[in-house]
């Protein structure tokens, strides 16, 4: 589907009222989890989205078998993310749960002495929507079991691209999903959870449309559309609605690794720019550097420039995948919102940008637009540059 430029614009309108209507009230959360003795608390790790960004937490304090969260946030809640990975006998565990400004208290407990799971506790001034969780899980199951299904026999083929009635007929699938998952939005448009998994979860996914999107988000109510969670829910919608056809990207401006300033505009009438988002956790993003390094050695640093943006990625091992992949171009690590404004649309994702600054390429993640080895990419820009 082509976004035409009037749509566009009217997009960034809205994003710009947005912007300037939310209100970015600050506030504080306390959250104490009270924990089992036997229970180790220094393989749990708490994860914050405060309205405004994702990360993991520092400020958590430690004292007998109590685990205390404190910080701030902009949104209606800050929703606290807690994670335990499997060790030994204990299974994972990861949940989300929602604070505010009253002190919130999680208390876990055992079912039976052997017990080291998390699955039991309790809450005081806080929610973890576990009823509306599960209606909505109900309420798409068979659509998604109809995906995992598919995706459990041809996930090789879905990763990679190398059958395109396979990937076509995925796609259909998670559209299919996508459109039950709305159905749900729709009849709760009052509901928080619903706004909140719209956010996190719809809005961010390449299951439907820019426009589709903007229609749901515009039925929600003014509390969740112009507050600070509004605001980056439509930076998503806008970021994937920009390119779907031959239209301008969104401006940017962003610190390079080296501390250079670098603005998408300084490249306008001068030379192609290539945009290269990727994450090192990701294995097809580190598959695909092989055929983006020979893009680089087959074109003169004046004819194209290569912007790569790491997301949410290690230091460590960003600087040691640079250096064993000779990477040597331009690198933005770690700026989730420039990811964000261009819809957090997945990785490896390569935007290819002409000299009039308009996106003439758009792949996001191998097997929907291009494979790993770059195929389309490398066509395009040999009728192109040489």
């Amino acid at each position: 589907m082509k976004i035409t430029t009037s749509f566009q614009q009217l997009l960034i309108c809205l994003l710009l009222l947005i912007t300037n209507g939310a209100v970015s009230a600050q506030k504080q959360f306390k959250l104490i989890v009270n924990l089992p003795a036997e229970i180790d608390k220094s393989n749990i790790e708490f994860y914050l989205e405060d309205g405004k960004s994702n990360f993991k937490m520092k400020s958590v304090s430690a004292s007998g078998n109590q685990l205390t969260a404190t910080g701030e946030y902009f949104g209606l809640y800050a929703a606290i993310n807690i994670q335990r990975p499997q060790v030994g006998s204990a299974e994972s565990f990861v949940n989300t749960f929602f604070v505010q400004e009253k002190t919130g208290i999680i208390t876990f407990s055992k079912k039976d002495p052997s017990d080291l799971s998390l699955n039991n506790y309790s809450l005081e001034n806080v929610e973890d929507f576990k009823e509306e969780k599960q209606s909505r899980k109900k309420h798409s199951s068979k659509e998604l079991k109809d995906a995992i299904d598919f995706e459990a026999v041809y996930l090789a083929s879905i990763i990679y691209g190398t059958d395109m009635a396979i990937t076509n007929k995925h796609n259909d699938l998670l559209k299919a999903l996508g459109r039950k998952d709305i159905e749900y939005i729709n009849a709760h448009l009052n509901s928080y959870y619903s706004f909140y998994f719209f956010k996190n979860d719809i809005s961010v996914s390449s299951r439907l449309p820019g426009d589709s999107l903007m229609m749901v988000f515009n039925k929600f109510p003014e509390k969740y559309r112009l507050s600070d969670e509004g605001n980056l829910c439509l930076q998503f919608i806008v970021g994937r609605s920009t390119f779907t056809g031959n239209e301008t990207p969104i401006e940017f401006s962003a610190r390079d690794i080296h501390g250079k300033n670098i603005r998408l505009a300084d490249y306008r009438n001068k030379k192609m720019v290539l945009l290269h988002f990727w994450g090192t956790w990701c294995s097809p993003c580190i598959e695909e550097l092989p055929a983006l390094k020979k893009i680089r050695e087959q074109y003169r640093p004046d004819q194209l420039e290569i912007i790569s943006i790491t997301v949410s990625s290690k230091d460590s091992d960003f600087f040691r995948i640079i250096k064993k992949y000779e990477m040597d171009w331009s690198h933005i690590h770690n700026n989730d919102d420039l990811y964000y404004i261009y819809g957090a649309m997945g990785t490896p994702r390569i935007c290819l940008i002409n000299k009039d600054l308009k996106v003439i390429y758009d792949s996001v993640t191998p097997g929907k637009e291009d494979n790993l080895t770059l195929t389309k990419l490398n066509k395009m820009l040999s009728e192109t540059l040489h």
